[in-house]
């Protein structure tokens, strides 16, 4: 069972296991408006593209950018970025505006 502890570490990740979030994507985050539901919703279940050590986990429209250490044995993983994808950018209506750059794996 995927557990929260505070809003930046979330255990049990499914594929995953513990997962920090920067602040900087948790600023990303809220900027778009994604909530702190939202954001659960896509750890526990999102689709991943994984690309070398990164993961792009999205579902519900948003995007969270995951870096992984599979080299150091226990280490959490980190979400350096997290975003809205598609044509729910922001909760301000506006969306052509970009929070963050865009990183993609």
């Amino acid at each position: 069972m995927m557990l929260r502890l505070w809003d930046w570490e979330y255990h049990d990740v499914p594929g995953l296991g513990t997962v920090h979030c920067s602040p900087e994507a948790l600023k990303n985050l809220r900027a778009d408006g994604v909530s702190d539901d939202e954001m659960f919703e896509v750890m526990a279940g999102g689709r991943d593209v994984r690309k070398g050590n990164t993961v792009g986990r999205e579902g519900n429209g948003v995007r969270l950018v995951i870096r992984t250490w599979p080299h150091i044995p226990g280490a959490a993983a980190v979400c350096v970025n997290g975003y809205r994808v598609g044509g729910s950018a922001t909760s301000q209506g506006d969306s052509s505006r970009s929070s963050s750059p865009r990183v993609t794996p």
